[in-house]
């Protein structure tokens, strides 16, 4: 299963912080489960339509918060191919 947000444009809030709403709301209500990968950036980029600057900045404000031990291994295979 892939998890997608929907990006609305008629909010007056920045498309990386609608993904990173729902990718924590996701997280913390459990519908991510042990073993699911969020998408790549250039992946979630492409089907988004918008820069991969604008999903590496979602991604980067999950790793600031405290997330299972699972999440935290797969943002550093993120953090790496960021960098």
């Amino acid at each position: 299963m892939e998890i997608f947000p929907k990006l609305n444009k008629q909010l007056n809030e920045p498309f990386y912080v609608q993904q990173y709403n729902y990718f924590r709301h996701e997280i913390e209500g459990s519908e991510f489960n042990p073993g699911m990968h969020l998408p790549s950036i250039r992946y979630l980029a492409n089907e988004l339509k918008v820069s991969n600057t604008t999903v590496k900045m979602a991604y980067l404000q999950l790793m600031a918060r405290p997330i299972t031990c699972f999440l935290k291994r797969h943002f550093q295979k993120l953090i790496d191919s960021i960098s």
